[in-house]
């Protein structure tokens, strides 16, 4: 029996052996690859270029999902996935590193990483997590218990964080030219725009959301009001509820029973920064920084190269890596306004976000700007998770 157990616990130690050397190989030979044949960017944005051209990418290049009475939207993993495989000499995934399941009495938890390589730079970004076996319902938690439904749940939560590898190690251009050239499909500019209604009514019409539902969603009172940037955000919202990323009821909610903060409740720049308010105005907007006054026919000054390295170092060095998490801290550092990209941020913009967190850099925080930016940052949550259940009293007539 002794002689038996030797032989499988020998056999299993020669097998884990060749796995090993074989991952080290295949990690070699795709580093010596990259080096062979380094990548040429000009070709690889050309071609990332006139993929996201394509309707079916563009369709599935952005997720909606709501959050604190307000709509999220950003890039999907499958837009992640496409640009990334163009970029060549660049691998991500993810792996599940431990698996408890469980007891009768306690949900089972899956320990993961997720994680991205550049290889021609052997920069390498990854990030661990934990999953619980169990999903938040409409009726509470439920465990999960199914090995089909364990691994559907670890697959979705991986891909978010693979995406954030993703996006934070491809250059910050190649992104934001990635959506806003799927933006531009999505958006139909070279399309009739009675066509795209129609094209927008056929993806809403199996969802069964009501046409007063739809209108109020984007603002309009008419069908035929619709602008080009509604339709966008209407077949975002309709492809997001189509993959099962979302509800209508969440997505298409009843106007009459959401109760909009008060423009005094709103996060105002001076306030995260800590500086003295400016005296108000009549003409003053408070969701938006002050702004040199232009004609109509003059656009913005765009931020220098210097300017924005300049604002990526700063998020680096406040450990803000994720693309989501600096057009978050932007707008926070902007007043409070919602970025879906950096492409529109305008040269005051970019020196109004730097001289801020030069200011957080300078505050005397214990852990530096990184503990500044996360202060402000839980002090946000903080001021939103108070108007949200300032609103649910509301809702409930003030009952406690």
């Amino acid at each position: 029996m002794t002689s038996a157990l030797r032989t499988v616990s020998s056999g299993a130690t020669q097998t884990t052996q060749i796995e090993q050397a074989r991952a080290v190989a295949d990690v070699l030979a795709a580093v010596e690859a990259a080096k062979r044949w380094p990548r040429d960017e000009d070709a690889a944005e050309k071609r990332m270029v006139k993929s996201c051209q394509r309707r079916l990418v563009a369709d599935r290049a952005f997720w909606s999902f709501p959050r604190s009475g307000e709509t999220l939207t950003g890039p999907t993993i499958d837009l992640a996935r496409t640009v990334g495989a163009i970029w060549t000499n660049f691998q991500w995934g993810i792996s599940e590193l431990g698996r408890d399941d469980g007891s009768p009495t306690t949900e089972g938890m899956s320990t993961m990483v997720a994680w991205a390589w550049d290889l021609e730079t052997n920069t390498r970004a990854s990030t661990s997590f934990l999953v619980p076996h169990a999903r938040d319902t409409k009726r509470g938690r439920q465990r999960l218990g199914e090995l089909r439904d364990v691994y559907e749940n670890n697959a979705n939560q991986g891909a978010r964080r693979v995406r954030e590898m993703i996006f934070g190690l491809l250059p910050d251009w190649y992104v934001e030219t990635a959506v806003e050239t799927c933006r531009g499909v999505v958006e139909g500019q070279d399309e009739p725009i009675e066509k795209l209604r129609a094209e927008t009514g056929k993806l809403l019409q199996p969802l069964g959301v009501e046409l007063p539902l739809v209108l109020a969603r984007v603002g309009r009172t008419t069908w035929s009001e619709t602008t080009r940037g509604d339709l966008a955000t209407l077949r975002i919202i309709a492809k997001t509820i189509s993959r099962g990323e979302g509800t209508v009821r969440e997505l298409f909610p009843d106007p009459t029973a959401r109760v909009e903060p008060a423009a005094a409740d709103r996060v105002t720049r001076d306030e995260l920064t800590g500086r003295p308010a400016a005296p108000a105005t009549p003409s003053e907007h408070p969701e938006h920084p002050e702004q040199p006054e232009t004609s109509g026919t003059v656009e913005p000054e765009k931020p220098d190269e210097k300017q924005t390295k300049r604002m990526h170092a700063l998020f680096r060095e406040a450990e803000v890596t994720a693309r989501d998490d600096r057009l978050h801290l932007t707008g926070l550092l902007l007043g409070g306004r919602k970025l879906d990209t950096s492409a529109g941020l305008a040269k005051a913009d970019v020196a109004a976000v730097i001289a801020a967190l030069v200011r957080l850099k300078e505050s005397g925080h214990p852990r530096g700007l990184t503990g500044a930016v996360d202060d402000l940052l839980n002090a946000e949550a903080l001021r939103e998770d108070t108007r949200a259940e300032q609103n649910a009293t509301d809702d409930t007539g003030g009952e406690s």
